[in-house]
């Protein structure tokens, strides 16, 4: 995955951190503590405890939220009903590490569903980030079928800012066309997405 962090570092250096620093240890270290944390964030049944100023000074919504005079900033609570916990999770580990644990069923569907949320919550390194691992699943981790299920979440559910992210599933694409379209059914498969997703 080397090579791919390379070209996209040359391409977004915002994506260099601190890891690796006394600083991004002690914060990796804080997002596996509650101690001191002042920050519930509910999905459901899951509860996750969080740092306002690890969290806030990264997303522009937990920001809003906290420091609006509305029920959120007097409770210090958020809630998000409508959102899986695996990915509020994840959002919630990139604030604190620059990055978050990968996905061992869909690794693209997930990472389409990363970037939708981290553009909805307004963590755009956390965009960048899904970008990268997106096209290291598809070097490292390739599954055409696992693949085209993810084109229509992210043509459907991505906004059309996230231009990025639609761009960076194209490119794999084509750069795998042959292996995307090899065999009766993978080229059904290719083809019912493509008249599904026209955009694509």
């Amino acid at each position: 995955m080397s090579y791919i962090f390379d070209s996209w570092l040359s391409k977004y250096p915002q994506l260099l951190t601190l890891e690796g620093s006394g600083f991004a240890n002690l914060q990796s270290r804080a997002h596996k503590s509650t101690d001191f944390t002042d920050l519930t964030i509910r999905c459901g049944a899951s509860e996750f405890r969080a740092h306002r100023v690890v969290v806030c000074s990264q997303s522009s919504f937990f920001k809003a939220a906290c420091v609006n005079e509305c029920r959120e900033s007097m409770t210090a609570t958020i809630e998000l009903p409508e959102d899986e916990p695996q990915i509020v999770e994840r959002l919630i580990e990139f604030c604190y590490r620059s990055d978050y644990a990968n996905f061992s069923a869909d690794p693209f569907l997930g990472h389409g569903k990363i970037f939708a949320a981290a553009t909805e919550y307004g963590i755009p390194r956390a965009g960048l980030a899904v970008m990268m691992k997106y096209e290291a699943a598809a070097h490292n981790d390739w599954d055409a079928a696992k693949f085209l299920l993810s084109i229509p979440y992210i043509y459907e559910s991505v906004p059309e800012s996230g231009v990025g992210m639609r761009n960076t599933a194209v490119n794999c694409a084509k750069s795998r066309m042959k292996r995307l379209t090899e065999g009766e059914k993978q080229y059904n498969a290719w083809k019912r997405t493509c008249l599904d997703v026209p955009e694509f």
